[in-house]
């Protein structure tokens, strides 16, 4: 408890349910010192790509991502676990060309998460 300054969870909640990522945040909690950061980065359900593979068009949803999640439940999953949030980014993707139309969209009311490709959260421990 209490012996780290940092942690992430790259790649790994879209692999849960709700009560899960709840538990692996409050797993980072309980690791990080006071003050310490933690850094979630995950698929964006509403990415362009995303919605894509979800209506079998090109490509297809990976089986394992059982728990792709807007950002919202993530964000509300982390404070209420003990964090606050330090930054929410807005990646795009980094395929040359489309990312310029995606950084153009991620402004754009309503269609804004067609161009976020990944959540990235970086959290700080109260």
């Amino acid at each position: 408890s209490g012996s780290f300054n940092k942690a992430s969870s790259v790649d790994v909640i879209e692999h849960c349910g709700h009560d899960v990522m709840l538990d692996i945040f409050a797993e980072a909690h309980r690791l990080l010192k006071p003050g310490g950061l933690y850094f979630v980065y995950t698929p964006n359900p509403k990415h362009w790509i995303e919605r894509f593979k979800d209506w079998g068009f090109i490509l297809k949803q990976d089986p394992t991502h059982t728990g792709l999640r807007p950002v919202k439940p993530i964000l509300e999953g982390l404070e209420q676990k003990g964090f606050e949030i330090v930054q929410n980014l807005r990646p795009a993707s980094m395929i040359p060309v489309f990312n310029l139309f995606e950084k153009a969209w991620s402004f754009l009311p309503g269609v804004g998460e067609l161009g976020v490709y990944r959540i990235a959260v970086l959290a700080r421990k109260k």
